[in-house]
């Protein structure tokens, strides 16, 4: 592991890269407020949970989603985004009260919280990817090269600037922050990684549950078989792994007990419709 005393420049690539994507943000985004939509498209129906809970229901059903509260897609999805964009969507309402913004849930302090939460998260996955770098005895300079590569040359510039509303920021956050904490438990064994890996699996669950494939990253942390074998036999026999694992499952069963809540059902598929047939390829549709 590199010293972190000797780890500076991928810091100042941190912060200079965060500084573009605000300016970016300020200048591309915001020039004409009026004109900003950050909770359409896929956005409404991942904000819908926190939306129809706190904006009154007439809003929530007609004014924002323009159809009725029953409809399947507005409700059939993971309840994630809800659960993590939330201390800034309470922010955005005591803004809306006390300054008379609509209280529709799209006014600008709405607006305004989407852009603000993936900053946030997102300034939160690079330092978490720094940390990786980190662990993984990767130079300083090298890191501070990579960080900037990553934002800039990949989709993660657009969907931090253009499209905060939707889940892709937050997978970034959370993933980055899961291969952090799961490296660092295979390499020192400490409870306190365990606890927080099983509790950020929880949420990259709650938030897109075929990005729960991740655990699945833990296999490139060990160099052979035998070491592999030892560590899950050591783990089985270690009484925080139930704990962590039964702190999975109540962060997971949030998700059920919402559609309970909402919907009186325990679960639901929404692509189920959609189906997905291996006899049936359908390249050319995909394509074109």
């Amino acid at each position: 592991m590199v010293p972190r005393s000797k780890y500076k420049y991928a810091d100042y690539s941190i912060s200079l890269t965060v500084l573009i994507a605000a300016l970016v943000c300020y200048f591309y985004t915001w020039s004409n407020p009026a004109s900003v939509d950050l909770t359409g498209g896929d956005a409404r129906y991942y904000y819908h949970y926190l939306h129809s809970t706190f904006i009154s229901a007439s809003q929530a059903n007609y004014f924002w989603l323009k159809e009725p509260v029953v409809s399947p897609l507005a409700h059939h999805i993971p309840v994630g985004l809800s659960i993590l964009f939330s201390p800034f969507f309470m922010i955005a309402l005591g803004v809306a009260h006390l300054f008379h913004y609509p209280l529709t849930g799209t006014s600008l302090p709405f607006q305004m919280a989407f852009s603000i939460a993936a900053l946030t998260y997102c300034t939160i996955g690079l330092v978490f990817l720094k940390k990786l770098f980190q662990l993984q005895g990767i130079s300083d300079r090298i890191a501070a090269y990579v960080i900037p590569l990553i934002f800039f040359g990949t989709n993660l510039i657009h969907y931090t600037i253009t499209e905060s509303g939707v889940s892709h920021v937050y997978s970034f956050c959370l993933i980055t922050v899961f291969l952090y904490q799961s490296n660092k438990f295979v390499n020192e064994g400490r409870t306190k990684n365990l606890i927080y890996m099983s509790t950020v699996l929880g949420l990259i669950v709650l938030l897109r549950p075929n990005n729960g494939l991740i655990v699945f990253s833990l296999l490139f942390w060990f160099k052979s078989r035998a070491e592999f074998v030892a560590f899950f036999k050591k783990l089985f026999y270690n009484k925080f792994f139930y704990v962590s694992f039964g702190l999975l499952l109540i962060i997971v069963l949030v998700q059920p007990l919402t559609w309970y809540l909402k919907e009186n059902t325990l679960f639901t598929n929404r692509y189920a419709p959609y189906g997905f047939y291996w006899t049936k390829p359908a390249f050319l549709e995909m394509l074109f």
